[in-house]
């Protein structure tokens, strides 16, 4: 049977992220399955900035009337994830993919035919890295912006959406959608972990591909510490949502709350050990404690009412 998959990304004034990736969708390989493929992007800027590449993209000899674009003017990266999980509804197989970054050529082929090896419901990939500019050695090394990566074929309890793949029907079938609370969209992370963690709790299966490859640019000005730490402890403050929504109660809170001290006490030896005197180690125990003091901050802020 042939099947449709859609392609989606948001966009925020990022025109030459935005160039960079639909010229990738270009040279996407395709599977005989497919009876069609097509391309959403979520604009989320009220002035509608990515409009005109997108009419660019929409001529016949580029992407075409396979390219749609969608204009999102209410801030929010939950509420633009969701414009294009709608629009994305009728058809088969909906991945996700980031502004910052391109997919190379065989990646959403790998994904789909990864999906199909491992009778999956959702499948997440691999992330490749390039920092623009001259980035300080010791930021090479203490592989910052690494993600993890794991065996192909492992069962994961979460993916995230700059490199994903899974069935469109999933979030009508189990009534999930991508967390809208201001929680989330104050932190612009998190809301992404929550949706597909709640889908793998829910009886979704998710694996990993460990070859279908994005590459994502990280910007010079995301190249330092301040950056690093202040997106540490958002990070924390995230988690702390995510888990309390899918796994509410006390328990969960005493649990992050003894994660949250062990990273606070990990980063303070680790500094008060002369690590500030070296930026690769000083950017590390303040990242440990930054973590730990966003998942106390998290607790403190969140409520558990519904979207």
């Amino acid at each position: 049977m042939k099947v449709t998959v859609t392609v989606c990304a948001l966009t925020y004034k990022r025109p030459e992220g935005l160039r960079r990736l639909l010229d990738g969708f270009l040279k996407l390989e395709k599977d005989d399955d497919w009876n069609t493929l097509r391309f959403v992007i979520v604009d989320n800027d009220a002035q509608e900035s990515g409009k005109d590449l997108c009419l660019e993209f929409q001529q016949e000899e580029k992407l075409g009337a396979a390219l749609r674009y969608v204009s999102q003017p209410v801030q929010g990266i939950a509420r633009s994830r969701n414009a294009a999980v709608d629009a994305a509804a009728d058809g088969d197989w909906t991945a996700f993919i980031d502004d910052d970054e391109c997919p190379d050529p065989d990646w959403l082929l790998r994904l789909y035919c990864s999906a199909l090896k491992h009778k999956a419901d959702v499948v997440g990939g691999p992330v490749r890295l390039i920092i623009e500019g001259t980035p300080a050695p010791w930021l090479a090394d203490g592989g910052f912006f690494e993600r993890r990566k794991y065996e192909d074929g492992t069962n994961l309890g979460h993916v995230f959406t700059n490199n994903v793949l899974f069935r469109s029907g999933l979030p009508k079938e189990f009534n999930i959608r991508f967390d809208e609370r201001p929680a989330f969209a104050s932190l612009c992370v998190g809301e992404d972990r929550l949706f597909f963690q709640a889908l793998a709790k829910a009886g979704a299966k998710t694996v990993y591909c460990d070859d279908a490859f994005v590459t994502e640019w990280i910007p010079e000005a995301r190249a330092n510490e301040v950056w690093l730490v202040n997106r540490m402890h958002k990070i924390g403050v995230a988690t702390t949502a995510v888990e309390l929504s899918v796994h509410p109660g006390f328990r969960t809170k005493i649990i992050l709350l003894a994660k949250a001290l062990v990273w606070i006490m990990m980063g303070a030896l680790r500094f008060l050990a002369l690590g500030f005197l070296n930026p690769l180690k000083r950017t590390q125990a303040r990242r440990n404690m930054a973590y730990g003091r966003g998942l106390i901050v998290g607790m403190m802020n969140y409520s558990g009412s519904g979207q």
